[in-house]
């Protein structure tokens, strides 16, 4: 894995970063890519819902495998909401 420092002479990801990280990933590592396509469409899903947080805990109640983001993305949700 590559880890990016404040020394690195690479540029910091940023939100166009994903897609060429995916479409890479797609093609050396098939199986990788969608692994990596699910996590970030279930992301998406959450941060969509998140401005209801009822229906952000019901799309986490569905999900059949859950993350610490994803719990992350509901506790901010019901926290904005009051």
């Amino acid at each position: 894995m590559l880890i990016l420092s404040h020394a690195s002479p690479f540029p910091s990801p940023d939100h166009l970063s994903f897609p060429f990280a995916l479409s890479a990933a797609a093609i050396v590592a098939p199986s990788a890519g969608n692994q990596l396509h699910a996590h970030y469409v279930t992301t998406a899903l959450l941060q969509f819902h998140a401005l209801r947080p009822d229906d952000a805990k019901w799309v986490l109640d569905e999900l059949p495998m859950r993350e610490a983001i994803h719990y992350g993305l509901v506790i901010g949700a019901y926290a904005r909401a009051g």
